[in-house]
């Protein structure tokens, strides 16, 4: 099993309904127990929301459904037991490594017009599933 995985700071957790207080909260509110937990990686990147206030964006993510160069198969999803979370951020971790120095190399940040996306380890409770369940409106 290669390790790669996403950046441990969920700073863009506020932008996500779907935050799972995945780092450290073992009474998270939002999941209090899942039956298991996965990472897998997605491919995320900024959509435009609309005119409002000069233009807002957000961040979406998508399970991919293709092998990345560099990338081994059996790393598109892991699945972990539900009291093995500690366990599943670490592999997020090395997974997101292993992204940033292969596939996600050139590639350029979300933030950039230019951005094609960038592959991201996700850690998720349940199966993977793309965010956000609904696309945000300007409030």
């Amino acid at each position: 099993m290669s390790n790669a995985a996403i950046d441990s700071d969920d700073a863009d957790c506020d932008d996500r309904p779907d935050c799972t207080c995945l780092e450290s909260d073992d009474d998270c509110p939002v999941h209090p127990s899942a039956a298991f937990w996965t990472v897998a990686i997605f491919m995320v990147d900024r959509a435009y929301g609309g005119p409002e206030e000069g233009g807002w964006w957000y961040t979406y993510g998508t399970p991919i459904d293709h092998i990345p160069d560099g990338v081994n198969p059996h790393d598109l999803i892991t699945v972990f037991a539900a009291d093995s979370k500690k366990e599943a951020h670490a592999w997020r971790d090395t997974l997101q490594a292993s992204l940033d120095a292969g596939p996600n190399k050139g590639r350029r940040d979300i933030g950039s017009v230019l951005s094609e996306g960038q592959y991201a380890a996700e850690l998720q409770a349940g199966w993977p599933r793309a965010y956000p369940d609904v696309i945000p409106h300007y409030e």
